[in-house]
């Protein structure tokens, strides 16, 4: 074997263990310039990655195994007739789960435990989102046409028990949002505005007009903010009991970027937003500052949880799948693969055991150890 070959050798070696690091951008090493239309990303890999030895894990995480192995899925919950479900949602209990079947106009009740279909409701509309307040009896539904129905969980069944059009939502529809107390209903609304609703008569009590069209909105864990964010690279804080309100632009997101989806940490000291051009962001809250910004290569972030503890964050990246990140660090944990399509949503258990996810194929899975 002559040098020269062994040379070519080391140099193609050399160079794919560069493509494969280059697989996630950290802050602005490699991050390609952002126009509008157009995004220039590397492939990356579709398989597991663990980031470290076994003991790097963030301890004490219930959704973790310290042995590096990855999560599996251990139920498949089937029953949807089209492979859009826009929203997932939890009983605080962790005992059912609800979707919302955008692409087949139903709400299911499942059993989370089992899998089992319990109850399918059957809408007028496509359901957009869905809110379950804090008792756990009681779920919010939002749909296209800018409706609200309340639905009773009861005996495993879904009652509906009222429903109200909105009529401050002129165009598109909202998404909406439970706060903590369950008294009140935050509605990210497509007409550029944020509407807070009481969930008893479903009535409007605030309409905050934005410039942006909404997309989403989360309130903080202790119920005194509200974050919104939506079309462009900005979101937007209020605090409720003052009024007071402001908005922030994320690093390297171009204007007319979107951001679908945004969440406080447990704690409500950490905002995540997640972006259609592949960004994801971390925030401290208290000092309204960035302390994070990466990417993935090549897939527009569509979704985002932190576990109960608030040490791990997932992304769910359209195309590739399902990511797991060191929120204290932005290091990727691990990585789950999923359909080639949109992953619209995922949730975490309240026990922080379990993950529950749904993508193009019409099915909804549970992951766990």
């Amino acid at each position: 074997m002559n040098a020269c070959f062994i040379q070519q050798t080391i140099i193609l070696l050399m160079a794919g263990a560069i493509s494969f690091l280059g697989g996630c951008g950290n802050d602005d090493e490699g991050k390609p310039a952002q126009t509008p239309g157009k995004q220039a990303f590397r492939p990356l890999e579709k398989k597991l990655l663990i980031a470290g030895p076994p003991a790097t894990l963030p301890t004490a995480n219930p959704f973790l195994d310290q042995s590096g192995e990855a999560p599996k899925t251990i139920l498949t919950l089937e029953g949807h007739e089209d492979p859009m479900i826009h929203d997932l949602a939890m009983t605080p209990d962790g005992l059912y789960l609800l979707s919302a079947g955008y692409g087949d106009f139903t709400v299911r009740l499942w059993s989370a435990e089992s899998g089992e279909l319990l109850d399918t409701h059957k809408i007028g509309n496509r359901p957009n989102s869905i809110a379950i307040l804090p008792n756990g009896e009681t779920a919010i539904v939002s749909d296209v046409y800018n409706n609200l129905m309340t639905l009773k969980i009861e005996e495993e069944r879904l009652i509906q028990t009222g429903s109200k059009k909105i009529d401050a939502v002129s165009a598109g529809a909202f998404r909406i949002a439970a706060s903590p107390s369950g008294s009140l209903l935050a509605a990210a609304c497509f007409d550029k505005k944020l509407l807070l609703i009481e969930t008893k008569t479903l009535t409007v009590t605030r309409d905050i007009p934005t410039l942006n069209e909404l997309h989403a909105a989360v309130f903080s864990p202790d119920g005194k903010l509200v974050a919104a964010s939506g079309s462009g690279n900005q979101f937007t804080i209020w605090d409720l009991a003052t009024g007071w309100e402001d908005s922030y632009a994320v690093r390297k997101v171009a204007p007319d970027s979107f951001c679908y989806r945004l969440a406080f940490s447990p704690d409500g000291s950490l905002l995540a937003t997640v972006h259609n051009e592949s960004t994801i962001s971390i925030w401290n809250v208290a000092e309204r500052k960035e302390i994070h910004n990466w990417y993935v290569n090549d897939a527009g972030a569509m979704a985002v949880a932190f576990t109960p503890d608030g040490k791990v964050l997932s992304t769910a990246q359209s195309g590739k799948g399902f990511y797991f990140w060191e929120t204290a660090t932005k290091r990727q944990l691990f990585f789950l693969p999923a359909d080639p399509g949109q992953t619209p949503d995922i949730l975490f258990s309240p026990d922080g055991t379990k993950l529950i996810t749904c993508d193009n194929e019409k099915v909804i899975r549970i992951w766990s150890h």
